[in-house]
């Protein structure tokens, strides 16, 4: 077997991962794991001792590696204290001496890379760095991200121009891992992905789903899935239905996503607390949202798709959403921009701006032909990100990392 064919050892470094936490980075993490060992290669999952209790009684598929316990979670708004860097540096090399990885891929500039990173290159092992969002992106508004302190900006600044190998999950961050020196030659472009043809193939029975949320007949219904986080924008959602509501429209909105229930009272001061529907986040191994309706049903099932979010690295809902056929509105928004192209296969407005994206969703409302077409763009748009691809492209960059790391 050839050097470029043999099946590679890799430990994917992620410092949070399902089914303890849900977000976009650690649907990433799963989904290239679960790629690679379907193409043949030995993949781990190095990660934070709670997030590894938690997969290891989830019974997630793959082996697990666990990295000290601490105090508290460093991923936490303001993200002031990341902890001690010595105790993960010890395991992370303890883990490589046992395993023999052939490459590392952390997920996260920092503080995940920066905590292992100069140990690993003592043990001369090669090294993939992805930055994700909150670990380059800054959005001071919301107190996103890590660089809004002094400290955190230093190690970043120091660490990027280093780094052998960094990819980069969207030209939003790219453009951030650039700005802070990041080679040109070592660095590369890998956009996240979706399972567009198993999204697109789902047949579920929408109107037994609009039934249960309580949709009437002929209403419109609104999807959004996230979390109550302030970037993600929830907070314009209770005025942005008020204002589609006083403008005529019949409209249901539905929340997927941690802190739903927080909106409540906000809802019924705007009076639409009877047209908000507060649905629970999606569990991390793929269950239901409600009984007999995953999320891919819900995309289906809604007419829009709405992200109100501040600031985003890549939006990997709003490809899903595409892949059901689910028309989006967005904000234009760093992230969210990457994906979204404004007429073509979505609509864009104004950010934090409750009339912009009403105006967006009602136009939508009134006009079937303008949602048939961003409909059947969406699809093409998420087809073009197939998660398969994608891994196969990281094991290349990987292949390219070693090759250099030995020449």
């Amino acid at each position: 077997m050839t050097e470029t064919a043999r099946p590679l050892r890799i430990a994917h470094l992620a410092f949070a991962s399902l089914p303890a936490t849900i977000g976009g980075l650690e649907i990433v993490v799963e989904a290239l794991m679960r790629e690679q060992r379907a193409a043949g290669h030995d993949v781990a999952l190095v990660t934070r001792w709670r997030q590894a209790g938690a997969r290891r009684r989830a019974d997630l598929p793959g082996p697990v590696l666990a990295l000290p316990p601490r105090r508290h979670d460093p991923a936490s708004p303001p993200y002031r204290d990341v902890g001690a860097r010595w105790p993960v540096a010890v395991a992370a090399m303890a883990h490589q001496l046992r395993r023999r990885f052939d490459v590392w891929h952390a997920h996260w500039v920092y503080p995940t890379a920066w905590m292992v990173h100069d140990a690993l290159a003592r043990l001369g092992v090669p090294m993939v760095i992805t930055g994700h969002g909150a670990d380059l992106q800054v959005e001071h508004a919301t107190r996103y991200g890590f660089r809004q302190h002094a400290h955190h900006d230093q190690r970043v600044r120091d660490l990027v121009p280093r780094a052998s190998s960094l990819t980069a999950v969207s030209p939003s961050i790219d453009a951030e891992l650039r700005a802070l020196g990041a080679r040109p030659d070592r660095t590369q472009l890998i956009l996240n992905g979706v399972e567009a043809g198993h999204i697109a193939a789902a047949a579920p029975n929408i109107q037994a789903i609009r039934t249960h949320l309580g949709v009437p007949p002929g209403a419109t219904l609104i999807l959004s899935v996230g979390r109550a986080e302030h970037r993600k924008g929830w907070q314009f959602v209770p005025e942005t239905l008020a204002r589609l509501v006083g403008g005529g429209a019949d409209v249901v909105w539905a929340l997927v996503g941690g802190g739903a229930e927080t909106l409540r009272a906000q809802a019924a001061a705007h009076g639409v607390a009877k047209r908000m529907r507060f649905l629970p986040p999606v569990p991390g191994d793929g269950g239901t949202v409600f009984p007999g309706t995953a999320l891919i049903d819900l995309y289906h099932a809604a007419d829009v798709f709405a992200f109100p979010s501040l600031i985003e690295a890549f939006g990997i809902v709003l490809l899903e959403a595409m892949a059901a056929g689910t028309p989006v509105v967005a904000n234009q928004v760093p992230g969210v921009c990457d994906v979204v192209s404004d007429g073509t296969d979505g609509l864009l407005c104004d950010p934090a701006s409750p009339a912009s994206m009403a105006e967006a969703i009602q136009r939508l409302i009134a006009d079937p032909g303008l949602r048939a077409r961003l409909s059947a763009a969406g699809r093409e748009t998420a087809a073009r990100h197939d998660w398969a691809e994608i891994s196969r492209r990281y094991v290349a960059f990987y292949r390219e990392t070693i090759a250099r790391a030995r020449a």
